[in-house]
This record gives structure tokens, sequence and C-alpha cells, in this order.
């Protein structure tokens, strides 16, 4: 069974006391409060110089790291560019040794030119003649010599106008060399140029 108050009684009302902030001119005589305001404003100087300096060494820090940093971008930077002076060095170098391979390739086979040349000017020379001196290109060959007989000088001549187109006795002469006091040697000193070198076959190169 619910039972249902028809005359509630009022809530009576609390009454709070008043109360006043105490005046600021007797809070300044007060040399409790005093001390402690100054005290307290002391504090947070120090909390905030303290603030300033933790700030300043992590700057500075920051600062020294960023110094080890670009001194260390420095050093990769000259490693890179000695890199670079090194491939530039070795491209240089591979292109020398390239070029020279070429030209040692041309000399050698310039040598197999004058190889033939230089086998029938030694193989035409006759018996009682001798070679001072000879000179082979590809424009010409020259020869100088002696004999003692000038009949050598022109087989030697006709030798060798079987392998040059154009054979040219350029001079010749009769010396004399003094064996002792009482007898001379008389010997006939030459030179030949030739051109027009005609390239033997190979059954020739063969013999």
């Amino acid at each position: 069974m619910i039972k249902i108050n028809l005359n509630p009684k009022k809530k009576e009302k609390i009454n709070f006391q008043e109360f006043s902030l105490p005046d600021v001119s007797t809070l300044l005589s007060n040399p409790y409060v005093i001390g402690s305001v100054i005290g307290g404003l002391i504090f947070l100087e120090i909390g905030y110089m303290f603030y300033l300096d933790l700030k300043k060494n992590r700057l500075l820090d920051k600062k020294q790291d960023l110094v080890s940093e670009k001194e260390r971008l420095k050093k990769i930077e000259k490693k890179i560019k000695n890199l670079k002076l090194s491939i530039k060095y070795q491209k240089n170098l591979t292109e020398k040794i390239k070029l020279e391979g070429k030209i040692y390739k041309k000399l050698a086979e310039q040598k197999g030119d004058f190889r033939p040349m230089l086998a029938k000017v030694g193989s035409s020379l006759p018996d009682g003649v001798w070679l001072r001196q000879v000179k082979l290109s590809r424009d010409k060959t020259e020869i100088n010599g002696f004999a003692f007989n000038p009949n050598y000088i022109s087989s030697y001549y006709d030798n060798l106008s079987q392998y040059y187109k154009n054979v040219s006795l350029s001079s010749t002469k009769r010396e004399t060399k003094k064996k002792n006091k009482t007898k001379d040697i008389h010997y006939y000193s030459f030179s030949l140029v030739m051109n027009g070198w005609k390239k033997p076959s190979n059954s020739e190169d063969k013999n």
C-alpha cells in the first residue's frame, strides 16, 4: 500500500554567512605575506632562468649537431669530388690505352709491310757488296753501301729492279783507304733510291 502525503513540509532555506575579502592594505602590512610574495617571485624567476638556460643548452647542442653534420657533409662532398676525379682519370687512361693500342696495331701492320721489303733487300744482295745503312718507308727505300767492284753494284741494281718499279743510283764514288804505308785499298761507295714497291705473290714470299 502506497501512502501519499498531500501536505509536504517545505524545505528550510540554509543561510550562508556572509564573508568578505580581506583588505589589501591589511595584507601588505603583514610581513609574512610580503615575504611569501617576494619569495614566490624569486622562485618563479629562478625557475624561468633555469628554463631559459636549459633551452639555451638544447639550442647549443643542436647547433653542435648541425656543425658536425656540416663537417660530415663536407667530407662526403670531398670524397665524391675525389671519386669523380678518379673516374675522369680512369676514363682518360682508358682512352689513352685505346689510342696507344691503335698506334701499336698500326705500327705492327707497318712493320709487317716492311718485312718483305727488308727480306728482298737482303736476298738481292750479291757477294762482294756490303751495306752500311738501309732506310725503309712506304714512299721510298734508301740504301747506302760499298763494293770492291762496280759490277757488283750493277748486279745489285738489277736484282732490286725486280721488286721496285723505280730504282735509281743516286751516287757512286771511288774511294781509297790506306791499309798500311805501302798498300792502299780501293772500293766504290754507292747510294740507291727505290720506290714503287712491287708486292710479291704468296709463292714468292714462301720462296
